[in-house]
């Protein structure tokens, strides 16, 4: 893994704040069940334990610590929030993916928007021009899973920049919702293609 670039993390907060965003710290180690209402792969989570000796998964994305605010009922309905963690993945790593890296998240948790993640993926295209990546080389693409996706072409294809969509949770929170999330940068993936 290449030096993470913090400068560019802060940036890209201010960015968001400056959108109208409010800063949150979510959790980096979550109840279990909200690890898998994002990424329900069994053996793809990093198992902890808290001081007091509890399960917990260590976060595959700031989403799940948010979901978890939403259940503890920290979080106002359609109200957009950012974040920053790190993301502890298992599965295909290789020169792109890591096994871990740092995320800005956005994310909103609304009872029946579908429209907020959408209005992420714009601010989020805007921030990473923003920070100098070309906007000539990047494209959105609908993938299989119902979900948008921010790509720039990288050696002889694409890379993804962030994924953007919502997920339906139910029985996990005090009331049925929707959770908006959207990638607002994620590094070091981001610097493979800075000038």
């Amino acid at each position: 893994m290449s030096l993470l670039n913090y400068n560019l993390i802060g940036k890209a907060v201010d960015f968001y704040i400056s959108k109208g965003y409010e800063y949150i710290n979510v959790d980096w180690m979550v109840d279990p069940k909200y690890s898998y209402a994002t990424c329900n792969t069994e053996g793809a989570q990093f198992r902890t334990h808290n001081r007091s000796g509890y399960l917990k998964h260590l976060v595959g994305s700031a989403e799940q610590g948010f979901i978890q605010s939403v259940a503890e009922s920290k979080i106002q309905f359609d109200k957009k929030y950012v974040s920053v963690t790190p993301c502890f993945r298992r599965g295909d790593i290789g020169p792109v993916n890591c096994e871990w890296f740092m995320k800005v998240e956005l994310s909103v948790a609304s009872k029946d928007n579908t429209v907020w993640f959408e209005e992420m993926l714009e601010d989020a295209w805007q921030c990473l021009v923003h920070l100098g990546v070309s906007q000539e080389s990047m494209k959105v693409w609908n993938d299989d899973n119902g979900q948008k996706d921010i790509v720039h072409e990288y050696i002889d294809g694409y890379l993804e920049l962030g994924s953007y969509g919502y997920r339906t949770i139910s029985g996990l929170t005090k009331e049925n919702c929707l959770i908006h999330y959207a990638t607002g940068l994620a590094i070091p993936r981001v610097q493979l293609i800075l000038p």
